[in-house]
């Protein structure tokens, strides 16, 4: 998946087409994050990623918009380059 595919899905997922393990997971690949950056830039325990990307839980609603939006700006100025 390349960062202009991402953000496609990054709009169905604000369309509620996508679910949250879906994105947070082709993020990570998408972007080159590895799931322990992210849980340090945004202060959450690596077993909180592992969980949200396994789909066992889902994080708060304003967890998941944090996370998606910060996804989607890395993505965004990738596809700038």
């Amino acid at each position: 998946m390349t960062a202009q595919d991402f953000l496609i899905l990054v709009n169905e997922w604000r369309q509620e087409q996508k679910s949250f393990r879906e994105v947070l997971e082709n993020g990570l690949v998408a972007l080159g994050i590895f799931p322990a950056d992210l849980a340090r830039e945004h202060r959450l325990s690596d077993a909180a990623i592992s969980r949200w990307r396994s789909g066992k839980n889902d994080p708060h609603p304003l967890t998941k918009e944090i996370i998606v939006t910060y996804l989607e700006k890395r993505a965004r100025r990738m596809v700038r380059r």
